[in-house]
């Protein structure tokens, strides 16, 4: 009986792959695709006017070809571009980051839930919040990822791509678990914003709260981050802090909100039904993100009334003249619900993890693994020259 279940299983899994190859054949047919390098940390991604685009990996560092890691589509979304020189009537415009990456950048599939760049197709689908094309300069290395074909790159003007490009609500969505290794989710039914404990009417848990980045946010309180901060993104940026509360978790979220749109947005914006909740999407700035344990004397003073014995802090790129904030809650089986997430193709969902208690490994959005190269079948090979 056993023997019996496991070949099932076996034929099961055989009839899963045929599927795949099936759909890859039957994409192939209404597209043609090539085997492409991804974008490395050691790429050179330049704008027009000579300035180079910052490249930092961090959902793509368990990708490494010869020790460099590869960039994801979130890495390289919202990067700083340093050393422009554009100028417009003699007046200083530069470039200052990577604002929009049409699909037609990406591979096919996802690597750690996310989207590998290719190099031959950064140039006409990449563009910084200036309005300007992207170019790669081509570097080979061991990866070579299915990817639609390079043919059809620049093929249309700036003016098709800005009438096709449509704006979608950015959403953070935040999952609560008692370990990280948990598959449902903790429901909400609590939740202090500043000083107010928002609490469920009924015996259903909360499904989501809305921030008010002008009634409910306040000045950054940390001065060292705010310098830090500041010497990265010096312009045009408004820094903006909330706090929020859930059971003994203090976590704090910090918004750096971009004033200007991007002008390839420009047409989209005239019919965007959702403005006030900004253009673009949320993306951690990893390196400013950590959990600590606070010092609790009397353990009798801990609780969402009280005090925290956890603390957590978020800092996130926001969406482009963002007003409000809408956190979702997670509800049920992550499976589930990235089920449906695949199912709707949601582009500006961002998740927010926290752990009841904390925990020690960073696990902002991304896990650390070990991963080989040339494990995902049809996507991922390596070259043999």
């Amino acid at each position: 009986m056993l023997r019996k279940s496991r070949n099932d299983k076996i034929n099961r899994n055989k009839d899963s792959r045929n599927d795949d190859i099936n759909n890859l054949t039957s994409n192939d047919n209404s597209q043609s695709t090539a085997m492409l390098h991804p974008v490395l940390e050691d790429n050179e991604i330049k704008c027009p006017h000579g300035g180079v685009v910052k490249l930092k990996s961090n959902k793509g560092k368990s990708f490494k070809s010869k020790d460099v890691p590869m960039i994801l589509e979130s890495d390289l979304l919202y990067s700083q571009i340093i050393g422009c020189s554009n100028n417009i009537l003699g007046v200083p415009t530069p470039c200052s980051l990577v604002s929009v990456i049409l699909p037609s950048a990406r591979a096919l599939k996802k690597y750690n839930d996310d989207y590998p760049i290719m190099q031959n197709l950064v140039s006409g689908n990449i563009f910084t919040d200036k309005g300007f094309p992207l170019i790669a300069t081509p570097k080979p290395n061991t990866f070579k990822i299915n990817s639609p074909s390079p043919m059809q790159a620049n093929t249309q003007s700036k003016e098709s791509i800005e009438s096709s490009l449509h704006l979608t609500k950015p959403i953070l969505r935040l999952h609560y678990k008692v370990n990280k290794y948990q598959k449902d989710n903790l429901p909400i039914y609590k939740i202090k914003l500043q000083d107010e404990i928002i609490e469920s009417s009924s015996d259903m848990p909360l499904d989501s709260i809305m921030i008010d980045v002008k009634q409910d946010c306040k000045d950054i309180e940390d001065k060292a981050l705010q310098t830090s901060l500041l010497a990265s993104y010096p312009k045009d940026y408004t820094f903006k802090q909330v706090d929020l509360q859930l059971d003994s978790n203090a976590l704090i979220l910090i918004f750096l909100i971009p004033q200007k749109i991007p002008k390839i947005y420009k047409e989209a914006y005239k019919q965007y039904q959702d403005k006030d909740y900004g253009v673009g999407k949320y993306k951690y700035l990893y390196e400013y993100c950590y959990h600590k344990d606070l010092d609790i004397e009397d353990y009798s003073q801990m609780g969402l009334d009280k005090k925290a014995s956890s603390q957590y802090q978020f800092v996130l790129l926001a969406p482009a003249k963002a007003n409000k904030i809408l956190v979702e809650f997670a509800k049920g089986l992550d499976s589930i619900i990235e089920s449906k997430d695949r199912e709707q193709s949601l582009e500006t969902l961002l998740t927010l993890k926290l752990i009841n208690g904390g925990y020690k490994e960073k696990y902002w959005g991304f896990e650390e693994k070990r991963i080989e190269e040339c494990t995902q079948e049809n996507c991922l090979q390596t070259d043999t020259e």
